[in-house]
């Protein structure tokens, strides 16, 4: 399967070959240490046991913001045991290369990607690129300002809004947040309706500056 992802907030687009690389960039938007990704970063060449010229392709170089850079290779475990032979010069000369250039080589499985952050990050996901009304998004930054610096997403609801069709336009607009970043709650357990959530500081000192606190009025 391939196909391609579009991180708005992020300015990434992303082309995957399979459903797990897909699931292993989804991964990638939703962690804060993570400053930029490139798909397919570079060409590495190497020689065979015949001396034949090869050469072998990562799928992922990720920058952090410790200064940090690793060169990912997304495998199913099947294949990793099938292919064992075959991948192992190869990954080799990948870990030769990544080193030299001060970097890290680390191979990744489903067990590495299908966790419960997968889960929550591809439902945020969905919420990603949709246009956030700046009405409820000052709504929500109000009622967590009044409740303190962190509140339950069922708390933030109940303050921001009166009535239950409020709370469904707000509900949307709070995962798009989230999706943003402009919200932070801890994505490695399951969301719900005391999922505790706070303001990304950061992100909403620009959002001060420009629509929010006009909203607010």
């Amino acid at each position: 399967m391939q196909g391609h992802l579009h991180f708005k907030h992020r300015g990434w687009h992303l082309h995957f070959e399979s459903t797990l690389e897909r699931d292993f960039f989804i991964l990638q938007f939703f962690d804060d240490n993570v400053i930029d990704i490139e798909e397919q970063p570079v060409a590495i060449k190497w020689q065979d046991e015949n001396t034949r010229k090869r050469r072998y392709i990562p799928d992922a170089r990720i920058d952090y913001a410790d200064g940090s850079t690793k060169l990912f290779e997304v495998k199913p475990k099947r294949i990793l045991k099938k292919q064992a032979t075959e991948l192992a010069p190869k990954f080799t000369a990948t870990k030769d290369y990544a080193e030299q250039q001060g970097w890290e080589f680390c191979v990744v499985t489903e067990d590495d990607i299908r966790t419960p952050r997968l889960e929550n990050s591809k439902f945020l996901y969905s919420f990603a690129s949709e246009h956030t009304p700046p009405h409820n998004a000052a709504c929500i930054f109000h009622a967590l300002r009044a409740i303190g610096e962190k509140a339950s997403i069922a708390e933030v609801l109940d303050q921001a809004a009166g009535t239950i069709e409020e709370k469904d336009s707000l509900r949307r607009t709070l995962w798009q947040l989230l999706a943003q970043g402009k919200l932070l709650a801890d994505i490695d357990k399951s969301f719900s309706q005391t999922t505790s959530i706070r303001l990304n500081k950061n992100a909403w000192a620009v959002l001060q500056s420009k629509t929010i606190l006009k909203a607010i009025g």
